[in-house]
């Protein structure tokens, strides 16, 4: 029997205000001192990190990036985060030791609620179209509550998770998991029809009759979407748990910037990979529509550096960049908008379909920042998808085909540090290559059969290439070039239209995970690549610092 053991832990004075401390590095950083002190280990030695925290309380999106300072997370660290009390990132940590990947695991969870008005911020987790808006505080739903059990003299009864067959104290041996069934919405600028629960429900029906289960085969949930400011609901998981038939079973809501969708993916796989579930649903979306992305992406805070440009903005000197040292033609961009969204026209879930558009009309776009132009960009878009995951058992009694999963990463490094390589981030390179150790593959060029790589900007698709070790540094837009990642190309890159055709951030990088999935399921319908055995789903955020990797295949793992 494989025991967990908890062997430090530390906390900060828990006060009512603290003028002094003013983000999550000046708390973290005498804690994890602490701890290292009291327990002779030192951040090196710590297989995998895990957090807990809420934007909304912090006042900012992405506000868990700034505490990875505190980590000094460089060389770049495996890593997760849960929008979520941290008790839910200690679960995670466990069960990430329980796959036997790790041996040591470092949770944390954070918050300075004095920034705001507690009372009136929580309120935001209540239902957006309905609650919500009549401001009813905490202390008011909790009296509520409270009048309400005392007139029903009773709870209810309380059932526990399907753990499989009672395995809770199995060796931590990784066990196979696969991708039983997928499922995603049409994907919009503006869902006008549905809220967020019809939407995320459209995905899952479709995922669920995709694998053939039911409600009372789905042993747990994990949910994924980009920062809650970007619809203006707190946590959107409690309100949305009847939706994503999680009432009574495990919700575990994570969030890591623009990669968010993969990670999502990577969770729940590793809990069919521990023993810990059979049968698990992942979901991920985003309803961009109820919110403005951009402003939930400027908010200046004290002694941050603010970001004022967008994404596009952010990105476009790293394009430059690249342009400059790989000596690229400026027209390789247009290539691959051009290829992404012909290839995405045959996608009938695809945002964008422009089966007409040539490499010449995207170069006579706009120019939007220097050298990204308006046919280069991804949209903003309104979906979800999701999938069921399971173990071997539950991939046997679906009957068909299912994507094994080969090999899960997550790789995280600071937003800025001196000497930081943001053109070809180590993060990045750190996880391809322990994503192709892991899963047997030595030349990812000639064993990779089908790619979908997050490319929210043309450009990346050769940063991405030689990030992942497709191609040698300077040389990825040789592969654009010579047609090498069309659909009959030696590597075909994003078959599906990949997120310059969708991009719902919380499920744009589900959706490459899915969209791999699909092509080694041969479900892709007419973007379907002949012969795809093995297949890669990349996601990236933040500040090109997240990274989050599968690849699927149609053997189980370990048997290349």
């Amino acid at each position: 029997m494989g025991d967990v053991a908890v062997v430090g832990f530390a906390q900060a004075p828990n006060v009512r205000r603290s003028e002094a401390t003013t983000n999550g590095v000046e708390m973290l950083v005498p804690i994890f001192s602490q701890l290292y002190a009291d327990t002779g280990l030192s951040n090196r030695e710590i297989g995998f990190w895990c957090s807990g925290s809420s934007d909304y309380l912090a006042g900012r999106a992405f506000s868990f990036i700034s505490a990875i300072d505190a980590i000094g997370a460089f060389p770049p660290i495996a890593e997760s985060h849960v929008e979520m009390d941290a008790a839910w990132a200690l679960y995670e940590a466990w069960v990430k030791i329980r796959t036997g990947e790790v041996d040591t695991a470092l949770v944390y969870g954070f918050g300075k609620s004095s920034a705001g008005n507690l009372r009136r911020t929580l309120a935001l987790q209540l239902d957006p179209y309905t609650v919500a808006p009549l401001w009813p505080d905490s202390v008011g739903l909790a009296g509520g509550a409270a009048r309400a059990r005392a007139c029903h003299q009773r709870a209810a009864a309380a059932t526990e998770p399907d753990l499989r067959d009672g395995r809770a104290g199995l060796a931590m041996i990784k066990q196979q998991a696969a991708v039983l069934g997928v499922g995603q919405t049409h994907h919009v600028a503006k869902r006008h029809d549905v809220s967020m629960a019809g939407m995320c429900r459209e995905a899952i029906d479709r995922a669920m009759a995709d694998a053939g289960v039911g409600w009372d085969e789905v042993d747990a949930v994990v949910v994924g979407k980009a920062p809650d400011l970007f619809e203006g609901v707190m946590m959107p998981e409690l309100y949305l748990a009847d939706a994503l038939g999680a009432s009574g079973k495990p919700l575990i809501r994570v969030h890591t910037a623009g990669s968010v969708g993969g990670s999502t993916a990577n969770v729940a796989a590793s809990l069919v990979q521990a023993g810990v579930h059979r049968r698990v649903l992942a979901v991920a979306f985003e309803k961009q529509s109820e919110s403005n992305a951009m402003w939930a992406l400027s908010i200046v805070t004290p002694f941050s550096m603010p970001v004022g440009a967008g994404a596009g903005g952010y990105f476009a000197p790293h394009v430059r960049s690249y342009i400059r040292r790989s000596g690229a033609p400026e027209y390789i961009g247009a290539i691959v908008a051009a290829k992404d969204r012909r290839n995405g026209s045959t996608n009938p879930y695809a945002h964008l379909r422009q089966p007409d558009i040539t490499v010449e009309s995207v170069q006579a776009s706009k120019m939007l920042w220097d050298p990204i132009r308006y046919d280069e960009t991804c949209p903003s878009s309104d979906g979800a998808c999701a999938m069921i995951l399971g173990d071997e058992t539950a991939a046997a009694a679906t009957g068909k085909p299912v994507a094994w999963i080969q090999a899960t990463v997550m790789r995280t490094e600071p937003t800025t540090f001196a000497g930081r390589d943001q053109v070809n981030p180590q993060a990045g390179r750190d996880a391809a290559a322990a994503l192709w150790k892991q899963a047997g593959i030595t030349d990812p060029l000639k064993e990779i059969d089908a790619a979908e790589i997050y490319v929210p900007f043309s450009w990346f698709e050769p940063m991405w290439l030689e990030n992942l070790g497709f191609a040698e540094e300077g040389t990825g837009w040789r592969l654009t070039e010579a047609g090498e990642t069309a659909m009959d190309g030696q590597l075909p890159v994003n078959a599906s239209g990949g997120v310059l055709s969708s991009n719902p951030i919380g499920a744009s990088g589900m959706l490459r995970f899915a969209e791999a999935a699909r092509q080694v399921m041969g479900t892709a319908d007419d973007h379907q690549i002949d012969g795809v055995r093995t297949a890669l789903g990349h996601a990236y955020g933040g500040g090109s610092q997240f990274y989050s990797m599968w690849v699927v295949g149609a053997d189980k793992a370990g048997l290349r």
